[in-house]
């Protein structure tokens, strides 16, 4: 995991990040994340997620 000049946060393929899934989705919200996934269905998941939490 690394953070690049720019602010993104990018995982490795197999590389995980656990969030408190509340206070995840309220910063997102204050500082404007966007949540990208590449392959497997996994943004599908993550956005599904967000909906059920709200």
């Amino acid at each position: 995991m690394y953070e690049n000049n720019c602010g993104t946060l990018a995982l490795r393929t197999g590389e995980t990040i656990i969030v408190h899934p509340k206070e995840f989705i309220n910063l997102a919200e204050k500082f404007k994340i966007n949540i990208l996934s590449i392959g497997s269905g996994n943004l599908k998941k993550i956005n599904s997620t967000i909906q059920k939490i709200r």
